[in-house]
């Protein structure tokens, strides 16, 4: 990962040098900030290298071009996820004309080298939705073969789908458990030094003697509080 980054505001450098331009007390504390800001970065890519499985990524990819290739087909009304549509296109599939089969075995092809290697029941699923589909275009069989392929295939995305939601679920929890727990020790920060500023407007002065001299002492209190005040250091 790399973090493109301009320096703060600074002067004129000797000789147009941008070496030697010097920072003003505005260009530090913009450097200062872009520093904090940069280790914030970081700490939160690691954070997210810890809880996001690159095939998480890989499978979410494969779905959402499996998603996008169906809908350009042109060949379904399209459905609210990838299984939705394969469903719909198996519904459909006595109605498909030669062309209109061979050009879905060939997007499902396709889209099954995506899962490859990352979740090999959908690709395996869909390679077989396209033979049935080519089958079809050439006669060589009916579209109930295709039909059934293609429901085989909606089943293997539903739960590819339906697991890639669960890893998204869980990588935003645990972002919101770090945040919350960075909130809580700011918080915790905070509260210590505000607790300890009211204790230390709380605290009664000691006239001689060692006696409450504070609000509520009484009037030897304060007088003996003002003797005291009065005594040299």
């Amino acid at each position: 990962m790399i973090w493109l980054l301009r320096h703060g505001d600074a002067g004129e450098g000797a000789g147009g040098d941008d070496a030697s331009r010097r920072l003003p007390a505005k260009g530090e504390r913009q450097a200062r900030a872009a520093g904090l800001a940069l280790a914030r970065l970081e700490v939160a890519r690691r954070d997210l290298a810890d809880n996001l499985e690159p095939t998480d990524l890989a499978e979410k990819t494969a779905l959402a071009g499996l998603q996008r290739n169906l809908e350009q087909s042109g060949l379904s009304d399209g459905g609210a996820s990838p299984a939705d549509t394969l469903r719909q296109l198996a519904s459909r599939a006595g109605e498909l004309t030669p062309t209109e089969a061979e050009q879905l075995a060939s997007q499902l092809a396709e889209r099954a080298d995506d899962f490859a290697g990352v979740n090999n029941e959908v690709a395996e699923s869909l390679s077989a939705a396209a033979s049935a589909l080519s089958d079809q275009a050439s006669g060589r069989s009916g579209s109930a073969s295709s039909a059934s392929a293609l429901r085989s295939a909606a089943d293997a995305v539903a739960a590819s789908e339906t697991a890639s939601a669960e890893a998204a679920a869980s990588q935003a929890g645990a972002a919101a458990a770090a945040e919350a727990q960075q909130r809580l020790g700011q918080g915790q920060g905070q509260g210590q030094g505000v607790t300890y500023r009211r204790r230390l407007r709380r605290r009664p002065l000691l006239a001689a003697g060692g006696r409450s001299a504070g609000p509520g002492s009484g009037l030897r209190g304060r007088r003996a509080g003002r003797s005291w005040c009065r005594q040299p250091a």
